[in-house]
């Protein structure tokens, strides 16, 4: 990884803060963003085109399967689900929250027809959607299916990576906020159970405690990644101190039933991590400061770089050729993560 290096886009046509990113294979690249921003690329990143109408959703992720079929997700006002089968050029609402308070945090596919959404605490339960039918139609898990969220406990929708799904059932949920747990499902995102980390500062037994030592409403998990259905890596910090490399990152090697603290960890606030195709105990997670990588499985992490981005994702390498990463951030700023 010393000789891997980001090589931005000199100029994508967009100025939106980009948060969304899907890198389907070496050709197809899918961001999303501010203003209604949702970029394609499908000849490598040679050339982007923003194939949504400006508006004021937030798409802060994106799925997709291929050039053709993608599904952004607004955040709020309206928190909603859209889709295209055309590759932007007609786009389809196909789920629109009934509370207009509703946040949505992330959006994640198991395969082409089951998928699921996360979203903050709405009448004191977790927001989890399911599909089954391809984005058809959306249902809320109940809540009695569901941990119930400790106090000032949400997520952040910093990258669309707080969800993440291995196979046909196995999926993790990073949550922050005054409290930083992992919420795990391995039935497809019926049923859910949590697991307590390392992530945010514990809180008081009683009396006062100092700004730095008590527990923030902006600290926590903002970003979850799996290898396989055993080892996994959670990333996030403080996104109002991006310098502070404390509680950023943390390991599991269990499913996420049980995580510990990274022992050398990554520089800064990171809003989004992800494993490198092909390369078994590689990642690499960024942040608005800067970028790090891993090649222990996240137990240790250097430095790559000081440019900022908010989203990271790979595509495998094809015929023994490198993986293809890109990574988006703001002012519609995109880059290549380039092997030498």
């Amino acid at each position: 990884m010393r000789t891997a290096r980001f090589e931005p886009v000199e100029d994508t046509g967009s100025t939106a803060s980009l948060r969304g990113l899907c890198v389907v294979d070496r050709d197809v690249v899918w961001a999303s963003g501010t203003n209604g921003a949702v970029l394609r690329s499908v000849d490598g990143g040679a050339s982007w085109t923003n194939v949504h109408p400006e508006s004021e959703m937030d798409f802060r992720d994106v799925e997709s399967f291929d050039a053709d079929v993608a599904f952004v997700m607004s955040i709020t006002k309206p928190a909603a689900i859209l889709r295209t089968f055309d590759g932007g050029a007609t786009w389809d609402e196909v789920y629109r929250s009934p509370n207009p308070d509703a946040f949505f945090d992330s959006l994640a596919f198991f395969d082409r027809e089951r998928g699921c959404v996360f979203g903050d605490p709405m009448d004191g339960a977790f927001v989890v959607l399911r599909t089954a039918d391809g984005g058809d139609t959306w249902q809320r898990v109940p809540a009695a299916d569901l941990p119930t969220p400790c106090e000032g406990e949400a997520a952040f929708a910093a990258s669309g990576t707080c969800i993440a799904t291995v196979g046909a059932a196995h999926a993790w949920i990073g949550t922050g906020g005054l409290a930083s747990r992992v919420l795990v499902s391995g039935d497809g995102g019926a049923t859910w159970s949590a697991a307590a980390t390392p992530m945010q500062v514990p809180a008081p037994a009683s009396g006062p405690t100092e700004p730095d030592t008590a527990p923030s409403p902006t600290q926590g998990i903002y970003s979850v990644a799996f290898r396989d259905e055993r080892h996994g890596v959670v990333v996030g910090g403080d996104f109002t101190r991006p310098e502070v490399g404390d509680r950023n990152a943390a390991i599991t090697r269990d499913g996420g039933r049980t995580w510990v603290s990274a022992v050398e960890r990554p520089h800064g606030y990171r809003s989004a991590v992800a494993w490198v195709p092909d390369r078994e105990n590689t990642l690499v997670a960024v942040g608005r400061a800067g970028a790090d990588y891993s090649e222990d499985g996240g137990r240790t992490w250097s430095a790559l770089g000081k440019l900022g981005f908010y989203a990271i994702d790979f595509a495998p390498g094809v015929d023994g050729s490198h993986p293809v990463g890109w990574a988006v951030g703001a002012n519609g700023r995109i880059a290549r993560l380039a092997f030498r």
